[in-house]
This record gives C-alpha cells, sequence and structure tokens, in this order.
C-alpha cells in the first residue's frame, strides 16, 4: 500500500501567502466601518474618530510585528493581536455612536445658557431629518446633540434672546455638515421654566416631564404627554401618534383614532381623565392616532 504524507502548515492562512485567516476578523470589521459610513448608516465623522486612535493603531502595529513567531506558553502571540484590534475597532464603534469624549465628534454639542431666573423660554427647531426632545438637567436651558446615525444634518446654531426672567431660542442648520452630518438633532430641555416650543421633523417628543405652556408640532412620528398643572395647548400638523399617559385629561378637536373608552364630543373627542390637561388642535390635513390615557 502506499501511504501519503501530509504536511500541516503552521497557521491557518486567507486567500494570500503567509497571511493568517485570524486577520480577516480585524479587516472585516474595519471595513465594515467604513461601509457603513460610506452608505450613510453611520455618520462620516466616523473617520475621523477612527483617524484620531492613530496611537492606538500604531501600537497594534508595534505589538503585531515584536509577537511574529512568538509564544505566551501554548498562546500564538502574532493570533493575539488581531483579536485586540478586532476589540479596538468594536470600542471605537460604540464610542461614536454614544459620543464618548475621547472621540473628535463627542465634543460635538451645543449647550444652551445656565437656567437661572428664567421662568418663560421658547424654543424654536426645526431640521429635515430626526428630532428627539425630551427633559434633561436643570442646570443649562436645553442641550442639542447629534442623532448619531448617518445623515446629512449638522449640529443646530442657536440664535439666542434672554433677558432676565425670558429666554427665546432659534435652533437651525448651517448650510454644509461637512465631516459632521448626522441623522438629527436630540435636545433636552431644562424643567424648570414654561416652554411655548415650535418642531418640525422625524419626531420622538416626550413632553410628559417637561412643563409645556403651548407646544406647535409639524412632521411625523411620535409624541407623549403627560399630566400637567394647568391647562396646555398641543396644535398639530402632520402624520402623528400620540401617546397618552394614564390619568391623563386630554381633549382632541378634530379627526382622530383614539381607544374605545374616550368619549366622544361634538368636536372631537375626550379623554376618561377629569381636569386640566391638553387641547390638542388638529390641522385639516392631519392624521392622528391615540393610545394610552
Amino acid at each position: 500500500p502506499r501511504y501519503r504524507l501530509r504536511v500541516m502548515p503552521g497557521r491557518a492562512t486567507g486567500p494570500g501567502r503567509g497571511v493568517p485567516r485570524i486577520w480577516l476578523a480585524p479587516i472585516v470589521a474595519l471595513t465594515s466601518l467604513l461601509a457603513a459610513a460610506v452608505s450613510g448608516l453611520l455618520s462620516r465623522s466616523v473617520v475621523l474618530d477612527l483617524i484620531s486612535w492613530w496611537p492606538v493603531w500604531s501600537l497594534m502595529a508595534v505589538a503585531a510585528y515584536l509577537a511574529r513567531g512568538r509564544k505566551l506558553g501554548r498562546v500564538r502571540l502574532d493570533g493575539v493581536v488581531p483579536l485586540l484590534v478586532t476589540v479596538a475597532v468594536a470600542l471605537l464603534t460604540v464610542g461614536h455612536l454614544e459620543g464618548w469624549a475621547a472621540m473628535p465628534s463627542g465634543s460635538y454639542r451645543l449647550v444652551g445658557p445656565p437656567t437661572g431666573p428664567i421662568e418663560d423660554a421658547e424654543l424654536s427647531a426645526r431640521v429635515d431629518g430626526k428630532l428627539r426632545l425630551s427633559a434633561g438637567s436643570s442646570e443649562f436651558l436645553y442641550v442639542a446633540e447629534p442623532v448619531r446615525l448617518g445623515g446629512e444634518v449638522a449640529l443646530p446654531e442657536a440664535v439666542e434672546r434672554t433677558t432676565e426672567t425670558r429666554a427665546t431660542v432659534i435652533l437651525g442648520p448651517p448650510p454644509e455638515p461637512g465631516f459632521y452630518g448626522f441623522a438629527g438633532w436630540e435636545i433636552s430641555l431644562a424643567g424648570p421654566p414654561e416652554w411655548t416650543l415650535s418642531l418640525e421633523g422625524d419626531l420622538d417628543v416626550d413632553l410628559s416631564d417637561v412643563r409645556v405652556v403651548a407646544a406647535e408640532v409639524t412632521g411625523t412620528g411620535r409624541i407623549l404627554i403627560g399630566a400637567v398643572a394647568e391647562e396646555a395647548t398641543l396644535s398639530l400638523n402632520g402624520d402623528l401618534t400620540l401617546e397618552v399617559e394614564p390619568g391623563t385629561a386630554v381633549r382632541v378637536v378634530g379627526v382622530a383614532e383614539v381607544p374605545q373608552s374616550w368619549e366622544r364630543l361634538p368636536d372631537g373627542w375626550k379623554s376618561p381623565a377629569e381636569g386640566v390637561g391638553w387641547v390638542v388642535e388638529l390641522s385639516e390635513a392631519s392624521s392622528l392616532i391615540v393610545t394610552g390615557g
């Protein structure tokens, strides 16, 4: 009988001669990250974050050179370095999405003036993209950050007019986002002032902990409201979903799809809860679905 002697290679190789297959993991991770930026899934600013980590990549390159052919016990050190590179790419992606301070894109935020004695505030925020708004810290009147996904929306520019107890803020996008193009804005408002709002965009708005006197909202998306101490007016224009927290008094003026427990009125609908609450006014072209209440 004939026998064939098979020689097993010392390490698995990839498409190129002498390239360990384990290096495919960081190559795929890095390629996927860049592809996400090019396709618009992630902001182009992730490229700047990637470049800013050059000390990490330099350290990895030196480690890869020194680890060639070396072992630590049974562990091949030249196989550990690609795993570390893959972990570093994953951490960079997480840091970019979370806005870590170590990233150039992480410092990209707009902070309003200290809340101080301001009692009444007006905010106008209109954007061709996502607009997320909710209550935030009471230290600053507002904080605006990008929605850290791909898009063509830059961080807003602010026009502010303030007196001792009153403030007016108009947020608008600059004409060219450059590398810092994102999916939209995420705005947090201080709790103490009473707010008059004018909002437009692809909306995800939580007003349950914001002291709203009146709000004019245009666009599509979701709005959450909760109980109020004084009557508040909400004017809606667009295809919207209104989520109502339990025990919140709401009167809808116009045509809307509401829960079965709501009471029909001559000009609209009323939630089961009694007392002071929201008056929701709909434009003729609006489509509203109400849940909860």
